[in-house]
């Protein structure tokens, strides 16, 4: 965790060395809730035409906590590309403002299953499709995005709900959830 936080720490302030007085038309950023749920995210967002921009996530199962201490591995990856709504669009800081994003995610892991108190490895592998809606503040270097959102989830089903990166309805369910707080830097 401590090398995650470092290497981190470090492309952060030696990126932002080397930012201009331009229009900043990149963000990187974390999610902060992951940490606690036991995946770390990292999110590089580029903005691509006026109100439009990509966002891609990676994601490492199994940094932070646990609470559920059944000992996840595995990686995640998120996918999305965002509308900025004109009303809040501003081309001097062209990834500020209300949103609307398509986004597909997808979760394989390994964790450990008590049945019967026998502990058995399995093996999770889900993809969701989701329409988010959030609000990203872009001031100067700093970055605040929040959004939530809904769709469909297909793969196999997990017992606690949970796929770090989405969340289902109920254990079987095929319907994804998500929300998320991520705070970075401009670039």
């Amino acid at each position: 965790m401590k090398r995650f936080w470092f290497i981190f720490l470090a492309t952060v302030f030696s990126l932002q060395m080397y930012a201009a007085d331009a229009p900043k038309k990149n963000n990187l950023k974390t999610t902060v809730l992951s940490y606690i749920t036991g995946s770390a995210k990292i999110t590089y967002e580029r903005a691509l035409f006026e109100g439009q921009s990509v966002e891609f996530t990676a994601g490492v199962i199994g940094v932070g906590g646990d609470a559920k201490h059944n000992n996840p591995k595995g990686a995640t990856t998120r996918l999305a590309y965002k509308w900025i709504f004109p009303f809040s669009y501003n081309s001097a800081n062209p990834l500020n403002g209300f949103y609307v994003k398509p986004e597909v995610a997808y979760s394989k892991f390994d964790y450990d299953r008590s049945a019967g108190g026998i502990v058995q490895r399995d093996n999770i592998s889900r993809a969701a499709i989701m329409g988010c809606v959030g609000w990203q503040w872009v001031k100067e270097w700093f970055v605040f995005d929040f959004y939530i959102g809904a769709g469909g989830a297909v793969g196999k089903n997990c017992p606690d709900n949970y796929y770090h990166g989405f969340v289902g309805l109920n254990p079987d369910s095929d319907v994804a959830l998500t929300f998320g707080l991520k705070l970075g830097i401009a670039l």
